[in-house]
Parts: C-alpha cells; structure tokens; sequence
C-alpha cells in the first residue's frame, strides 16, 4: 500500500500527459492490489449510478484512490439503474438491477464493488434495512452523508411558469394557487377553476413508440400498486388480476391518466418519467390528491426522456444534484411538507424529504484496505459546490474536472487521508515489505492481519495502534482481520503458536477441555469412533473386541461381526446383520443369548445372524435345527404335525411289509448270462436308486450355500426321513436316530417270520419259501439299502468343530458330541455298522465263492445265496457288485476324515467316484451296453455336479457357479428319468411284440443261427489247418481280438462242458460265473440223449422274469448243457452251438 507524501501534494503541474494528474503521484507500477477470498488479486472496484453527480464522483474517487492512496481501482462497466442499486451491488448481488427482489442472485460470490459514492439511498430505507436483515454479512456499510441531500420533486421548465405567471396568474411551481385567485386557496392545477392544460403539450403529440409499455415497468408491480391504492382510493384507476394483485390501468398501454382527465384524455398533461418508473408511487398520488390533470408516462430510454423533458412543454420527474437539465433551470412543483410517519406506512401524498445521499462500501472492505474506508468516510461536499461541478462537467468532461478539482483542494482532501501507523483493530503495524513488526518505529503501514495472528492494541506516544502477534498455542483464527484468537474446542487442541486451524484429536484420543495443547490416549484396548473425541467416555472398545461388565475381551472374528464400540447390549439388540456399525452374529451362525459369545456354526441356512438365538422358518434351539413340538421339517420351514400325516406313515409300513413279503415272489435266484428286456428295465431302475443315494450321501457334505432344493428329495434314498415327518413320531434327534436304524432289523425280521410263516400248514397249497432263495432276497435288501445303512451308522462318529471349541455331530448340529444323546445314537450306530461289516464280509466271501459254485452241479443252487450281487453283471465282472456296496461307506468316510473342510470331503468324495467311473469304464461290467451307458453318463454328471459346487465356500456360492449347479442337477434327473423309461418301454415292446428295439443294444441284435453258421465254417477250417498253422495264425491277431477269442472259447468250454488240456487250461485261466449256471437239479436231465434241433427243454420252474409263466423267454434260455464227450461224434454242430447259445 502507498500513500503520496504530503509535502509534495502542494506543488502542482499538469501531468496529464503522462497519465497522472498530480505531482508524486502513485506510479501504477507501485500501486497494490486487494485480494478476494481465494486470495487472487483484484482492484477496488467502483460502483456508478447512472446519474451524473454519481459519474462525477466515481472519476474523483477512483482518481484519489490510485494516486493518493495507491491502489488499483476500476469503475464497474454496469451502470446502477436507482438509488437502491448501491445497496445490492456491494452486497455482490449479480443482478442487482432486478425487478424482484427474488432475481438479484444475493449470495452467490463474492462483490467485485467495493464503493459507492453518491448513493440516493434515503428513499430506500426499508429495503435497505431488509437488505440487512436478510444478509447480515455481506450488507454494505453507511459511512454517512456526502454531506448534502438529494431533492427530487416533478418540475416545470422555467419559460412555461413565466407565461402562465404573466398570462393567468398561476403559480405552477406551486400545487395550489396564489391567494390572488378567484376563489382563495384552490390549486394551480384544479381544472374546476383554472384550465393549466393550455400551457402544455398534449400526450398525444408524443410516439407511443418512444413511451415504454405499461406492463413491463413498475405500472405492473403489485408491491407500488398495492400501497398507492390502498392510500389513494383510485380503484377505478386499477386492474385487479385474478391472484388478487393490482396493476395501473392503461388505456393505450403506455399512459395512464389520472382522475381528472380520465374521462379526457385530451385534457391530459403529460408528465415523463424514466427507469421502471422513478418515483412513480409518489407521482401517482401528488396527481390524485391534488387534483392535477397528468397522464402518467414512462420514456423507454434515457435518451427519449431527456429529449420528451426538454423538447415538449411537460412536467417531468427530476432530482439535484444533477447535470441533465442543469442550464433549463426548471422548478420544482412544491407539495406539502413531507411526512415522515405517512411515507414510514407507505403514504406518499406529501413531499418527499431531501433525499439522503450517502457514502457506501462494501462490507469486507475494512479489511482489505481499511486506509480507502477510513478516507472515504472523512469526504464531505456541498450541494451548491456539486452542481457547479456539474456544470463544469457539461463543457470539460468528468476526469478534467475531478483532476481540476484534486489539483485545487489539496489541503482538504489531505484532511481525509489516515495517519499510515495509525492502524484500526483487525490491523496490524508492518514495513515496506509488508513483514509484520511490534513497534510503531519500524513500521511504515498497517497490513490486515493474516490467518493465525489477532490484532493486538499497543499504546505508545503516538497513540493507540495494532499490531499482528500469533494466536499463542491452544488457540488459533482461521480468518484475517481478526482483533482476537479463538480458543480450541474440546477434542481438539493446537501445539504450535499461530496456529490457523487447531487440529483434531487422532482417532484413539480424546480433549474434554478447551484451550489444550495436547490430547489425552484411550486405554490400550480402547479407541474412539471418531475423531475429536470429547471425553474419556467417548473410548469405546476396538474392533474385534466387544465390552463386558466394563471390560473389553476378543470377539470370535469367523462368527461375531465386532466393530468398534461392540458391547454385549448392543449384540443383544442387533436387529440383523445391515448395521456394519452395530455388532451382530454373523449368519450361518448360532448364539445363546445368555452367553452370547459362545457361537455354534449352522450348517443348514436357517441362522440369518443378528440378535443371538434368531432363527428363520419357525426353527429354535442350537443351530436352529429344531422345529416346535407337533412340528416338522427337512430343510425349509416348520409345517404342523397333522393326523394326515399319520396315516401317511401307517400306510407306508404297511406297503413296506407288503414289498418285503411280495419280494419274494419276485426275486430270482437263478443266475442267467442273458438280460430279459424286464431285466434290464429293473437294472436301469437300480442304476437310478444308486445315483440318487450317492447324491443323498453328498449332500451330507454340502453347506448350505452348496445344497440344491431340485436334489432335495435324495435325502430319503438314504433314509434321512425329516421332512417324512419322523419328528412327530419321535421328537426327540436320539429317538429319530434310533427309529432309522431300526429298520433295517425289522425288514430283516419280517422276512425271517415271513419265512416261518409259510412253512405253516395251508391245506393242500405249499407256501413254504425255499431258505436259499429267502437268504438271497434278504441280501438284495441288503445291498439296496447298504450305501443308506453305512451313511447312517457313520452319522453319530463324524463331528464337527463349533468356534468355540464345542463339536456337534455334522447331520445333527443340535446334538452336541460327547452328550448323552449322542453316546445313544453311537450306540446304534454301532449296531448297524457292526451288521453292514458282516453283511460286507459275507458277500465279499460268497463273491470269491461265486466262481466256484457255478462250476459244480452239486453247489450251483447255493449260487443263490449271492445271486443277488452277481446276476446284474457279466461273468467276467461278477465281482462288480462287491465293488458297488464297498463305494457306499468309502463315500461316507470322507465325512469322518475331514468332517470340518467341505472342500476336503467334497474332494475326497470325487477321487471316489473318479476311480468308480474308471473302473466301470474299464471293466463293463452290466450285462447289457445300455446299462453300462447309462451308469457311466450318470456317475459321470455327478461328477461334474460335485466338482462345479467346490466352486462355493461354505457360507455363500457365486451365482453363476449356482445357476450351473442348479443346471446340471436337473439334467441329472433327467437323464435318470430317460434312461429308465426308455428301458421300461423297451421292456413293454418287447412282451408285447416279442422283439427287443435294436437301439436299446447299441447294436443290431445277434442271431444265434448265423453264428452256428459261422461255427460250423470255423470247424472245417480248423480241421483242415495243422496245430501250427492255427497258432501262428492265433499270433497275428492284436491283443483285444485275442483277448475276445479268449473270452469266446471260455465260454463255449462251459456251455458245453469241455473239459480242456492243461496248456489250455492255463491259456483260459481267469475266474468267472459259468454261462450254463443253474440252481435247479438237472438229475432229470437225460445226458446220453442227444441234442439237436429237435432235442426238448427242460421246463422252468423259475425265472428272473416277474411276468414269466412258467416258460423261458426265448433271451433267457438257461444254458444247461450235460457234459459233452469227445466220441460222439454224430451230434450236428449247428445244433449244438445253437442250442448252447
């Protein structure tokens, strides 16, 4: 900032040629800038109303401004339209010429003007003390009068009142007339008495072009209209709009006529005004209450309303101090004395006051150059001394003058010029450079005091003055300009001095006093939400810590979500698992609310978490696993116990003790080489059950995210009979436990009292069962139900690990390991895994017997025992039975192995079934290529079924790698479906035409006639080839051709009970069931007869086909072949070969 030296301002000499106007003037290289809020430069911007008087002092003050005090000015391009004008633009109001007070834009940015000299704001009182009101802050501030007042008043030109003076005697300066008149006391303008229209020009000499319209300027604003009115009466001079608000009525649109020439619009006199409608409110009720014969009108520009008030013979509005008229020198119409409680109301009908003009700058300016306000508060003028100004203005020009005027009132406006150390509060002493200083000795000016320091007051000779010193540690000020520092709030605190801002404590801290220069630390195990925090109370516990009894212990971070701040109230009243800020159990988990700590792991998906002990689908107890008492379920909701369901079971044991005994009748003991279609309809109904159990043992190893509700019914292939409803007949899980378990003694015991039943005498029918064929169908149950008994028996031995250390047994997570329950159902299950590994072991030792009881007349009918497991496969892979029952528990073991890693077991689970498949895939083994289709597709989707859901975790699944699971579940299902159902048709084909479909074989059917042929070919062939050559040509064959010829010769040997060398013997070694194998006593059998084409059959009392009445089916003809002789040498080959076959 710069000053001029004093001393120099008295020599003076142009300098208007080098852009200065005073002697030592402030180079502008040398003048300062203000700076806005964003700390950018910027100049004191100037406001001019768009008057002369305030143009005139514009160009003087910026002129001042720049030279005298050195600072950057500029005055704004956009002219203030009325005296209120000043108070919004200095406000920063962007359109602060708006007609409503709503679309100025107050508020918006910060002002660009910071100064207004000349402001008419005295007829604005009221909406400067709005302005105030509204905005408190960024109001401009009064700094008192020019030192004059305005007038404004409606005149008359100078030559019109002279000639009516001269001509009438009328006084037109006055609203009444002279005491000479005729009638004492009546007004000048009253046309009851005087006719002063004459004296004037009519309206209707102006271009209504020229006038602006009546509804665009403030004729039409409600808030003028209203109050004249409402004082005047003159309704008839109004429209009333539909919203209840007023406008002036208009005739032509552009005039509006008062009463006393309404009626004669000709004997109007005009009177201009300018802007939206100077002092339209007051000109409009001086023309009603004083009875003056006016049309009201409003020039659409400044240019038309000085040429309308100078060229025609009118009365218009004007005011002083002003150039526009100046040299006319027109009259003012003298009203009466002003009222100052009528205008206060609104009642403009009397004179108006002076006006008063003020000096206005902005509000922020003290503290961005408080030496211009000091200054402009100090500058006082003359009325009499501005209108001579103005009239200089009109020959000389505005800058002229005011460099004129500097040049010539040096000691005057010295006068207005601070004291430069000197400084006000928010100020501060500094040097040139602008370094703050102490004393009043090493400073040259006063600087606003920055962020971080206060104006402090000093007192020395001189006298009072401010300096800027340092907010001291524990406070600070976050604004220039400040006379103070501001203490730091509590949970806040300032450690260094000057400081700008205080800072918050960190979060683990706490400040409950004010004014502090550090923060105090939450105990170890605590912290603070937040920062700042205001107190020690404010300490809650970390995260994965939860507070009990006062205390902060760990909270289980796998079951527990524990943010900071958890206590055991806030657990308890967790509403769900939504509030991130709030503790809760996590889902698929399960507390107690008496120890709420202590967290279960749900395996099912009925524990949503939140609040300890929730459950969903009406479940309770540990692990949500239980329904209410007289309720049920499986994996959903809890449904009610109902009598239906009673009989429902009832009917059920019924139909199961009538499937045990009708079994028997069903069951074939005979083992026959060739599959019926009836046979292989029911073995593609075995396949299914296998696959379906196999699910079912899976689904064990499932969570819950990993379950599928279209497999939900394989459950009951393993015997799990939850949603069957067990628990309303046992409502108890040992009780349930024991109950499964138990069937399989009492389908047992049903067939061996089925048995005794039927040895009882019934007349002259024998219906005692045959003990071989009864064992064997008791083994078929057996082997159907193994897979589900070993599942079953493993259930009560594989525990998993709860996050608290507990173990609950894996299908039941209610039942906790160790519990008396539990030792009960290890009791049980102990039973029937002690029965499977008997019922294992003695089919493992009839299956390596097999072989053997096939081979000899005298045990072929103990081949019955075992016929169960063998008949379904091949000779070569009788064996494959045995290996099925052993893949049930292998299934099962993954369960105890790792029963608290799904992955592990899922994993385990599928190296099972991977080996199964290869060895199926391998061997063949069923009797049929569409029974070894349709096991290997199906074990094969299942295995793809089991690898896509170790894609999931245990608590939640993509839901792409679901929508797969889902996908390949139901083509499981399907696939099972058409693999038995296309069988069953086969079957049903097949009776009824006596032809099996050829696509069921995977091949054309095989006619035994075209084989005899070919036999009988191959014998001649062989007879005439030497042993030799038949052996080189055995060696030129590849290995499975070999093998195939092998597999060809092994079974004719047994068809026709040859018995070969020893070098064939140990060719053909290998053990297999014998084609020709049979349980029935073939004593009856001629063997000397010979067997031709003709040769008869012996009947079958028995057969492996349920539809069978008692004849073979011609694909089941039993191979019972007697031994054949070398020597009879007479039997035709044909015949034997097709009777063998």
């Amino acid at each position: 900032m710069h000053f001029m030296r004093l001393s120099f301002f008295m020599a003076l000499g142009p300098t208007l040629g080098q852009g200065l106007c005073l002697d030592n003037a402030v180079p502008e290289s040398e003048r300062a800038f203000i700076q806005d809020g964003g700390g950018n430069n910027i100049k004191i911007g100037i406001f001019e109303g768009n008057w002369p008087s305030a143009g005139l002092l514009s160009e003087l003050i910026k002129l001042l401004m720049e030279e005298v005090l050195g600072f950057h000015s500029e005055i704004h391009e956009k002219l203030g339209a009325s005296g209120a004008s000043p108070i919004w633009a200095l406000a920063g109001c962007r359109d602060f010429d708006a007609a409503q007070y709503d679309q100025k834009q107050c508020g918006e940015s910060e002002t660009v003007m910071h100064v207004s000299l000349d402001s008419w704001i005295g007829s604005y009182s009221s909406l400067y003390a709005q302005m105030r009101k509204d905005h408190p802050t960024t109001a401009p501030l009064d700094l008192g009068s020019m030192g004059y007042s305005g007038e404004e008043s409606v005149y008359v030109q100078t030559y019109i009142l002279d000639e009516a003076y001269r001509s009438d005697g009328l006084a037109l300066d006055f609203y009444k007339s002279p005491a000479t008149s005729a009638v004492l006391g009546t007004a000048g303008y009253d046309v009851t008495h005087h006719n002063a229209k004459k004296h004037f020009s009519s309206i209707h000499a102006i271009p209504l072009n020229e006038m602006a319209r009546c509804n665009e300027t403030d004729f039409s604003t409600n808030a003028r209209m209203y109050d004249f009115v409402r004082f005047s009466n003159d309704y008839d001079g109004m429209v009333r709009q539909d919203d209840g608000t007023y406008v002036a009525k208009c005739p032509d649109g552009h005039w509006w006529p008062a009463p006393a020439c309404r009626s004669n619009h000709s004997e109007c006199i005009p009177l201009f005004t300018a802007g939206n409608g100077w002092k339209l409110q007051a000109i409009m009720q001086w023309t009603v209450a004083y009875g003056m014969p006016v049309a009201v009108g409003i020039s659409s520009t400044w240019g038309n309303y000085v040429k309308h008030s100078r060229e025609q013979r009118a009365l218009h509005y004007w005011w002083v101090p002003d150039s526009t008229f100046i040299e006319l020198k027109p009259e003012p119409i003298v009203f009466p004395r002003h009222s100052a409680l009528e205008w206060s109301k609104g009642d403009k009908k009397t004179s108006a006051v002076g006006s008063y003009v003020a000096k206005m700058v902005s509000s922020n300016l003290a503290s961005k150059a408080r030496s211009v306000q000091d200054f402009i508060s100090q500058m006082t003028f003359e009325l009499s001394e501005i209108m001579d100004l103005l009239l200089q203005v009109t020959q000389e020009g505005r800058y002229n003058v005011s460099c004129n005027w500097a040049r010539n009132n040096v000691e005057r406006w010295t006068a207005w010029v601070p004291v430069r150390t000197n400084c006000y509060a928010g100020f501060g002493l500094a040097n040139d450079e602008g370094v703050h200083v102490t004393q009043r000795a090493d400073a040259t000016q006063c600087v606003v005091c920055p962020e971080g320091t206060f104006s402090e007051e000093i007192l020395d000779e001189t006298g009072k003055t401010y300096r800027c010193s340092a907010c001291p540690s524990g406070t600070y000020q976050d604004k220039i300009f400040s006379s103070s520092c501001k203490p730091c709030a509590r949970g806040s605190y300032s450690d260094t001095p000057g400081g700008k801002l205080c800072k918050h404590c960190d979060v683990g801290f706490y400040q409950a006093l004010e004014k502090q220069t550090t923060c105090s630390a939450c105990p170890a195990d605590r912290t603070t939400r937040l920062l700042a925090a205001t107190g020690e109370q404010e300490c809650v516990c970390k995260a994965t810590l939860i507070e009990k009894d006062g205390q902060c212990i760990p909270c289980d971070e796998e079951s527990l979500w524990c943010p900071v701040g958890s206590t055991i109230e806030k657990l308890n009243s967790a509403n769900g698992t939504d509030d991130a800020n709030g503790p809760y159990v996590k889902e698929h988990y399960f507390t107690y609310a008496s120890d709420p700590l202590e967290a279960y792991k749900c395996r099912n998906s009925l524990c949503p978490g939140g609040a300890p002990e929730s459950c969903s689908g009406g479940r309770e107890g540990l692990t949500c696993e239980r329904c209410p008492l007289g309720q049920f379920a499986s994996t959903g909701p809890c449904s009610e116990c109902g009598d239906w369901l009673a009989v429902l079971w009832v009917l059920g044991l019924v139909l199961l003790a009538v499937l045990v005994v009708g079994s028997y009748y069903v069951f074939s003991p005979r083992y026959v080489a060739k599959a019926s279609p009836i046979f292989r309809a029911q073995c593609s109904g075995d396949i299914a059950v296998m696959v379906l159990q196999n699910v079912g043992v899976v689904q064990v190893a499932w969570t819950s995210s990993q379950s599928l509700e279209v497999l939900g019914f394989t459950s009951l292939f393993v015997l799990d009979l939850k949603g069957a409803g067990i628990s309303c007949l046992f409502p108890s899980p040992a009780g349930q436990y024991a109950g499964v378990v138990l069937v399989w003694p009492v389908v047992l015991c049903t067939i061996l009292l089925a048995n005794l039943c039927s040895r009882i005498p019934c007349g002259r029918y024998n219906l005692s069962w045959d003990n071989v064929r009864t064992v064997g169908m008791a083994g078929k149950f057996m082997q159907i139900g193994f897979t589900s008994m070993t599942n079953i028996g493993l259930m009560p031995f594989v525990c998993f690990m709860h996050p608290n250390g507990a173990f609950s047994m894996l299908t039941h997570g209610d039942i906790l390991c160790g519990s008396a329950e539990h030792t009960l159902m290890q009791i049980c299950g102990g039973c029937i895994l002690v029965l499977a590994f008997l019922f294992l072991s003695a089919c493992m030792v009839f299956t390596l017997l097999a072989p053997h009881w096939s081979s000899s007349d005298g045990t072929r009918k103990t081949l019955g025992l075992v016929n169960f497991l063998i008949r379904r496969f091949q000779p070569n892979a009788w064996w494959f039975g045995c290996f099925l029952l052993a893949r049930g528990p292998l299934l099962s073991l993954p369960t105890i192995i790792a029963p608290d890693s799904a992955i592990m077991q899922l994993s385990m689970m599928l190296m099972v079934l991977v080996f199964s498949l290869c060895v199926q895939a391998t061997v063949q083994p069923w009797q049929t290529p569409w029974l070894n289709m349709a096991d290997t597709i199906s074990v094969a989707v299942l295995l793809c079924l089991l690898a896509v859901s170790m894609g999931c975790n245990e608590i939640q699944c993509d839901d792409s790698v679901k929508h797969l699971s889902v996908a390949l579940g139901i083509f499981l299902l399907v696939l099972l479906s058409f693999f038995f159902l296309l069988a069953w048709i086969g079957a049903i084909y097949s009776k009824v035409t006596g032809r099996d479909l050829e696509f069921l074989n995977l091949a054309k059917p095989i006619e035994p006639e075209g084989l005899a042929e070919g036999f009988q070919n191959i014998a001649q062939k062989v007879r005439a080839q030497e042993h030799d050559q038949l052996g080189k040509a055995m060696s030129d064959l590849c290995y499975y051709d070999l093998h195939s010829v092998k597999l060809a010769i092994q079974a004719l040997h047994e068809a026709w009970n040859v018995n070969p060398s020893e070098k064939c013997r140990q060719t053909l070694s290998g053990r297999r069931i014998c084609s020709s194998a049979s349980i029935e006593d073939l004593d009856d059998l001629d063997k000397d007869k010979p067997l031709g084409e003709d040769a008869p059959r012996p009947p079958a009392d028995d057969t492996d086909d349920p539809t069978s009445s008692g004849e073979l089916e011609g694909n089941q003809v039993e191979l019972m072949v007697p031994e054949l002789e070398e020597q009879k040498e007479g039997m035709p080959p044909a015949a034997v070969v097709s009777h063998a076959l």
